[in-house]
């Protein structure tokens, strides 16, 4: 049995040789004592997953030959988009995406709605949060998060392929339009990109911009949620309606 999963880009990658990148050599061979001969998983976030036997293990280089390959492993059989209003607190947004990588969503459009007040995301943190959370939750593809964009750049950029199924909750949504009821009647969609605005929810104008797009309005019941707790109910829906 495979304990450990490590990442490295597919540029560390060359014929049946793996060089983890830095930190990850780091970690494997100062805190968790990998010895040469021991097998170990490498994931590189483009949907790859290998099995490699550590064969060069330095003070702070590891070297691994793959030994087999596999595809999306761990990998849901939909595409999820999710769009999340800015939040106040940048540690919630980041809190939200790291839940989202385990729950199977595919790509993460931070929104810069009306009622935005908004905190900013570090690069460098997210992509960290996205390499954990990847390795963490046993996929093998990295999350896109998008950089944040605004609510009128969104709608111009809004291909008309993008998703099989559009969604935007609110809070006046009536309760027939339920997701799990969406779900249930009008069985899996393959690809879906569901809205969440931020704190406050969005304004109407921008709910009625967002029909004019054929987004349905959704409910997700009579309690009151988070802005990102209401996004963390999408992904789980979509996880537990999955075949």
């Amino acid at each position: 049995m495979i304990k450990h999963t490590f990442y490295a880009p597919p540029e560390a990658i060359a014929g049946d040789t793996i060089v983890l990148p830095a930190d990850e050599a780091y970690h494997a061979v100062r805190v968790l004592r990998m010895k040469s001969g021991e097998e170990a998983a490498v994931v590189d976030g483009a949907g790859n997953w290998y099995r490699i036997a550590v064969e060069v293990v330095g003070r702070k280089n590891m070297v691994g030959r793959i030994l087999e390959k596999q595809l999306d492993v761990g990998e849901p059989d939909y595409q999820l988009t999710i769009g999340l209003g800015m939040l106040k607190s940048a540690a919630r947004f980041e809190n939200f995406i790291e839940k989202a990588v385990e729950f199977g969503v595919s790509r993460i459009i931070p929104l810069i709605t009306k009622r935005t007040d908004r905190a900013r995301l570090k690069d460098s943190r997210i992509n960290k949060i996205l390499i954990t959370a990847m390795k963490q939750s046993g996929r093998c593809r990295k999350v896109l998060v998008d950089p944040p964009v605004k609510m009128r750049k969104f709608y111009k950029t809004l291909a008309e392929s993008e998703g099989e199924y559009r969604g935007v909750c609110h809070e006046t949504a009536p309760p027939t339009a339920a997701l799990k009821l969406e779900l249930s009647t009008a069985g899996m969609p393959r690809k879906s990109m569901i809205l969440i605005g931020s704190e406050g929810g969005f304004t109407d104008d921008e709910i009625e911009a967002l029909e004019e797009r054929k987004f349905n309005q959704l409910s997700l019941g009579r309690r009151r949620l988070r802005a990102e707790t209401a996004a963390m109910a999408v992904a789980a829906a979509y996880m537990l309606h999955s075949p």
